[in-house]
């Protein structure tokens, strides 16, 4: 996201929609079932891009407080950058803008941000993505008590 804060605050205001949009249609569609919804980011992560003073001004701003968006999470799997490990390459993502160097630094933000959930996991970089595949699969089937 290498934009202007004033471009971010738009995806700040997106991504809380989606959020919002997602958990309402679980809650109304599908309460006689177990359904599991997976992020790829989250309202947390802005705090990473934009930081602190700025990711608390739009908190206010939508009448929001940080630990009931924590709470809103069941689980946090933080799948460290391939940038760590010799897997991040540039012309396989269109999404990726940063540089490797960037890519880490931003990872590092990111990962102090999530850290503080109480059901956080961090997954290390690797080589074979099937590797962290794997550990999702066991830390999601330890959550569920399926292990």
């Amino acid at each position: 996201m290498k934009n202007s804060n004033y471009l971010i605050k738009y995806y700040f205001k997106y991504q809380l929609y989606k959020e919002k949009l997602v958990s309402e249609t679980a809650d109304n569609y599908y309460k006689e079932k177990d359904i599991v919804i997976i992020y790829d980011r989250g309202i947390v992560d802005y705090k990473a891009y934009i930081g602190e003073d700025e990711y608390f001004k739009l908190l206010c701003k939508y009448n929001l407080v940080e630990s009931n968006i924590f709470d809103s999470f069941d689980l946090v799997i933080f799948l460290e950058t391939a940038a760590k490990s010799s897997g991040y390459i540039l012309s396989n993502n269109n999404a990726r803008s940063e540089n490797s160097s960037e890519a880490i630094e931003l990872d590092n933000k990111l990962f102090d941000v999530w850290k503080v959930h109480k059901n956080f996991y961090k997954i290390k970089s690797n080589d074979d993505f099937s590797i962290k595949q794997n550990e999702i699969i066991k830390i999601v089937s330890k959550f569920f008590g399926k292990e």
